[in-house]
């Protein structure tokens, strides 16, 4: 039984991907937009700056940063105040 079950089955054919444009091995992070976020938990303000393409991106990476460097930063607790796209 197993080898008139094996005889049935045919070969996997995958699909050709395209070829991708080579990537930049290093993102200049200067090119970069700039954001100023500041979040409130218990009360306090915290403030960061990080740089990210999209706000999207740099709240989580804000809230990684306070809570790193700010034993008092609840990263669960704290509230978005204000996001602001800075050029430097």
């Amino acid at each position: 039984m197993e080898t008139s079950q094996r005889d049935r089955r045919t070969p996997v054919q995958f699909a050709a991907l395209p070829r991708l444009e080579r990537l930049p091995s290093k993102i200049d992070p200067t090119a970069m937009p700039g954001w100023e976020l500041e979040f409130s938990c218990h009360g306090r303000p915290f403030r960061c700056f990080v740089r990210a393409m999209t706000l999207r991106s740099a709240e989580p990476e804000a809230r990684l940063q306070l809570s790193y460097h700010n034993p008092d930063f609840d990263s669960s607790e704290a509230r978005l105040i204000k996001a602001l796209q800075v050029r430097t």
